[in-house]
């Protein structure tokens, strides 16, 4: 299997959205959390993308296998309705950063 610059595993429901995304060059791969059961081992990526949506349990399990065989291979975890609690576990998961207006968040509630 070819080498993908960006992985994206997503419910099905916003693999239109995120096929309209189009980066010159690079080559996309978009899988569903169906798929990436199987697919995960051989994939070859720069960056995977997991959105799962509002899905968070299944999400952070295929966080974790992610960061299992692809260790050293960033990963975007992308959650609908999340919590102090779901960036705790995303962290523990393999988790390395939140995006800045996230941080500010904590900062604020960890301040207060």
């Amino acid at each position: 299997m070819n080498k993908e610059s960006v992985v994206i595993f997503a419910d099905k429901a916003f693999h239109g959205f995120y096929e309209s995304l189009s980066i010159k060059g690079e080559i996309i791969g978009m899988y569903s959390f169906e798929q990436a059961g199987s697919h995960l081992q051989e994939l070859d990526a720069d960056l995977f993308l997991i959105d799962c949506g509002i899905n968070h349990v299944q999400g952070l399990l295929l966080l974790k296998r992610t960061k299992r065989s692809h260790a050293d291979v960033p990963v975007l975890f992308l959650a609908a309705g999340g919590s102090e609690e779901l960036a705790v576990k995303a962290f523990r998961a393999g988790g390395k950063r939140l995006p800045p207006k996230a941080c500010g968040y904590f900062r604020t509630k960890i301040n207060n």
